[in-house]
């Protein structure tokens, strides 16, 4: 059995790249075990625990030994691979010099093409954008989208040319169909605006004429009514002035006989109170000429009223139909709103 000063468990290297290869090491690691396990690990003694500790101190030599060879034999693999790699870096920038060299204007003439295309692709795109879709055109603004679409139809598309021709065919046909359109819309609301405005001039005919017809129908009963009182009034007074000659003949039958002094004196008083009732007549007649000049006064002034009122109410629905020329309007739903919106003067409604 050997003992530990006499264990070498140092390899011998002769060619480390040989021994690094995968296995090279296992029939060195296979000699150190063998030594190793030769000797008899004793350590209920001092010798034997000293030799044990020596023992892995010399394996722990032997791994530092071939963990150096194998360090040393890394480090020149390493500087080679440096080199390596400057010669390949050198390789690169010189290779992808030379080919962005020989490439530029390959590369140059890829870059132009694909704007060219992607200006195709821009005017395309433009072409479809060119119809109004957010609401019914009219007719400017389809004639102008027609013209749009003849500036692209004059365009050198180039290879796109079939793929232009159906979409600018699509458009066209869209933008012919917009303009028809419109110009129907155009001249039916034309027609109803025309519509409307004679509706509204023969109402306001209308309207006139009932106030007129209405004027001379009160102007009339207010004559009738002013000659049946002023013939009432003549009859009163002449009856009156019939009952005081009576009343008078009597009471000068009765007075013959009476003084000279009294009778004059009774003359007299019978002159005054025909007097004062003349006098009462015309106050009568005064008061009631300028009730009915009031009344007349009254009439024309709630005429002039009733027209004011009329014109602000006929002016702001006129307004309101006149904001909305080009569309689709019902008159009662304006006249509605503009009620419920305060819009109109002198007019509410009442839930």
């Amino acid at each position: 059995m050997s003992t530990t000063t006499e264990l070498n468990l140092i390899p011998e290297i002769e060619n480390p790249a040989e021994l690094f290869k995968p296995g090279g090491l296992d029939p060195i690691l296979a000699a150190i075990e063998a030594k190793v396990r030769e000797f008899e690990l004793d350590i209920s003694t001092d010798k034997g625990r000293r030799e044990v500790a020596s023992l892995a101190r010399k394996i722990a030599s032997s791994k530092t030994y071939i963990d150096d060879a194998g360090k040393y034999l890394v480090a020149e693999w390493k500087e080679q691979a440096r080199i390596v790699d400057r010669e390949r870096a050198k390789a690169r920038d010189f290779l992808d010099h030379l080919k962005d060299e020989i490439r530029g204007p390959l590369t140059e003439f890829e870059e132009k093409d694909k704007r060219r295309i992607a200006v195709h692709e821009a005017a395309l795109e433009a072409i479809t954008e060119i119809r109004v879709k957010d609401h019914p055109p009219t007719v400017q603004e389809a004639e102008w989208a027609l013209e749009r679409i003849a500036q692209y139809e004059s365009r050198d598309w180039e290879e796109f040319a079939g793929r232009a021709k159906k979409v600018l065919g699509n458009a066209r046909h869209f933008g012919e169909l917009d303009l028809a359109q419109a110009r129907t819309r155009e001249a039916e609301a034309a027609e109803l605006a025309r519509l409307r405005k004679e509706a509204a001039e023969r109402e306001q005919r209308e309207r006139e004429k009932r106030i007129a017809e209405k004027a001379a129908t009160e102007a009339k009963l207010a004559a009738e009514d002013k000659a049946r009182r002023e013939a009432a009034a003549e009859a009163r007074r002449a009856a009156e002035q019939v009952e005081l000659a009576e009343k008078a003949f009597r009471a000068e039958q009765r007075r013959r006989q009476e003084a000279e002094e009294r009778a004059k004196a009774a003359k007299e008083q019978a002159e005054r109170e025909k007097q004062a009732a003349v006098e009462a007549e015309r106050a009568r007649v005064k008061a009631e000429r300028k009730k009915a000049e009031e009344e007349a006064a009254k009439r024309k002034a709630d005429e002039e009223t009733f027209a004011k009122i009329f014109d602000e109410i006929d002016e702001a629905i006129g307004i309101a139909i006149t904001d909305s020329k080009g569309k689709d309007v019902d008159l009662a739903i304006v006249i509605t709103t503009l009620i419920m919106d305060g819009k109109i003067p002198h007019v509410t409604i009442n839930f």
